[in-house]
């Protein structure tokens, strides 16, 4: 039994000895990385370092001018026009470079979680020197001009009228790996802190949590050592030979992505290589020369002993109790946060993406060995019905036989888009030739055709949500002043789930009565009672045991709600007179 005891020990003491030099190597790297890859700074410095400001002005001059030539701007209508207007002030070299700064500094905002939307695209409208801005209002006011009301767009308005929601759920995936190693980052303090407290309990000699601390940094060093080989590998072998992977979707040069990447993770290999050296040397001497060390060990633990054995055994207790309620509430702390987090960001449809294949592949043979036939067959995940008229993009290198393959085709009635290709890894997108379209098309990926003959390519589609409308409803009285904490509801009994991370202005407030399933909402301090329903068309009237007696109820009447759209009604009420009060008129 003692034997048993005594490998059990050996065995936790090396198994925390490498999960320690883990976490410590986890919290360290993170640090750099916080600092340096998700910082806007940085890359700010890494984009003029590889002239990427010049190479995209030139890349979108050239797109724009081309696109100019294409379309005959004589016939094109007002709203092209000002289109064409937004386009040339936009494309501008100064607004080119702000909106690169702009977006490189809110995309990360929004990988932290400091900001819900992702970043905005500004437009070069100045106003003309010398004119305030109440006389721009007034020649807005007079002569409206889309291009001088516009000024800035949403990316996110933009990928969704592109039809581009493979980007975004990129994006989003990006912020769920950020999420989730922040947290990590955080909890790896934690743990080492517990390994601590648990090796001081199991072995209570000094010598012993001395030479453990000594070996988790050890530990700590060999993972940043082989960190950092790996990511040297990566950088000089492996990378060169698959940048037209990474890059095949992107329209930036392949060397300036190469540049870019190996400029941005260089430093971070050679922080880590030399972080792993110092902590190396450090836990050798430390080990070599401990004796120092464990005499000042030594000299605290006969201060301690000279205490009385109450008071000895209280410190020791309460210290232990103290470490470990501070762990756990960290902890704790921390996993409540994270489940809040998880929530809010709705980060479920990103693991359920991750966790459920969306791809089933049968091969079946053909009788020309030589011949490789890829066949994508889209259909609904719910219903297995074909979903036609998606083009589906094939793109790569062949093998057999050595050639480029770049085609496109749109799916057919049966949801079926076939190619003829060769043996290889090729690159699959998918995109709308129109834009009102009722399916979220899934991330453009690899695929590898292995054998010879008809390859099928089955992808299931989930059909899009449509987003909710909202409507307020502004209520003034004859003196045009809002009239606050009215209660309005509607007529239609409807299920609404309402959403945990709703944020009301002021102190208007809507909620749902679970008994009746009627959605009510209350003027704010401004008037204005806000509804956040489906698309379609509800009756709204006003409570009356909640509305003011000096006032006139008015009647019920209909809003219209549109999807992704805010529509605003004003209602305005009257102020009782004598004659339409009964009380007033018997007196």
């Amino acid at each position: 039994m003692k034997v048993f005891t005594k490998v059990l020990k050996h065995i936790l003491f090396s198994i925390t000895i490498v999960l320690t030099g883990f976490l410590l190597f986890t919290f360290v790297l993170s640090f750099n990385v916080n600092n340096t890859l998700m910082s806007s700074k940085y890359h700010e410095t890494l984009l003029a370092k590889n002239n990427v400001y010049s190479y995209v002005n030139d890349l979108i001059s050239a797109s724009i001018n081309e696109f100019f030539k294409n379309l005959d701007t004589e016939e094109a209508n007002t709203q092209n026009a000002e289109l064409l207007k937004i386009l040339k002030n936009t494309t501008s070299p100064e607004m080119v470079n702000m909106n690169i700064n702009s977006i490189t500094e809110q995309i990360f905002q929004y990988f932290r979680g400091e900001r819900k939307n992702l970043p905005d695209l500004y437009i070069d409208i100045n106003m003309p020197s010398g004119q305030n801005e109440y006389d721009q209002a007034h020649v807005n006011a007079r002569n409206p001009d889309i291009s001088e009301q516009i000024k800035k767009i949403n990316l996110q308005s933009i990928l969704l009228t592109l039809n581009r929601t493979d980007i975004l759920e990129q994006l989003k995936l990006i912020k769920f790996v950020y999420f989730v190693a922040s947290h990590i980052t955080e909890l790896s303090i934690f743990f080492s802190v517990l390994m601590l407290l648990i090796i001081s309990i199991i072995y209570k000699k000094t010598d012993a949590i001395v030479k453990w601390l000594l070996l988790a940094l050890l530990a700590c060093g060999f993972f940043n050592l082989a960190f950092s080989v790996v990511l040297f590998i990566f950088l000089n072998k492996l990378l060169p030979n698959s940048i037209y992977f990474l890059t095949i979707a992107m329209p930036l040069n392949s060397e300036l992505i190469l540049s870019y990447i190996r400029d941005l993770l260089s430093p971070l290999s050679l922080f880590c290589f030399t972080l792993g050296i110092v902590f190396s040397i450090f836990s050798i001497m430390f080990y070599f020369h401990k004796a120092k060390l464990m005499g000042i060990l030594k000299a605290i633990k006969v201060l301690v002993s000279k205490l009385p054995v109450k008071s000895k055994k209280m410190l020791k207790y309460g210290v232990t109790v103290l470490v470990l309620v501070f762990i756990l509430f960290g902890m704790g702390y921390n996993l409540y946060a994270f489940k809040s987090g998880y929530d809010s960001n709705n980060f479920s449809s990103v693991v359920s993406k991750l966790t459920n294949a969306n791809t089933v592949t049968q091969v079946i043979s053909a009788k020309d060995e030589t011949i490789y036939t890829l066949q994508v067959k889209l259909k609904d995940s719910v219903t297995d019905e074909p979903v036609p008229n998606i083009k589906v993009s094939v793109s790569g290198h062949s093998k057999t036989p050595q050639k480029y393959y770049n085609l496109s085709e749109i799916t057919d009635e049966e949801g079926v888009a076939k190619f003829i290709l060769g043996k290889g890894k090729f690159h699959l997108s998918f995109t709308s030739p129109v834009s009102d379209i009722n399916y979220s098309l899934p991330a453009p990926f690899f695929y590898e055709i292995k054998s010879a003959g008809i390859t099928i390519l089955t992808v299931n589609l989930e059909k899009i949500k449509p987003a909710d409308g909202i409507a307020e409803i502004e209520v003034l009285n004859e003196e045009n002043n809002p009239v606050k904490n009215l209660e309005l509801y509607l007529n239609e009994e409807l299920e609404i789930e309402p959403e945990q991370d709703q944020k009301q202005d002021d102190d208007s407030s809507a909620f749902t009565d679970t008994e009746t399933l009627k959605c009510y909402s209350v003027t704010n301090s401004k008037g204005i009672a806000v509804f956040k329903l489906p698309q379609g068309k509800y009756n709204v009237g006003f409570s009356k045991s909640k509305f003011p007696e000096e006032y006139i109820i008015p009647e019920n009447f209909e809003i219209n709600i549109y999807s992704d759209y805010v529509t605003r009604y004003t209602i305005r009420i009257e102020n009782k007179t004598e004659e339409s009060d009964p009380e007033s008129a018997e007196d």
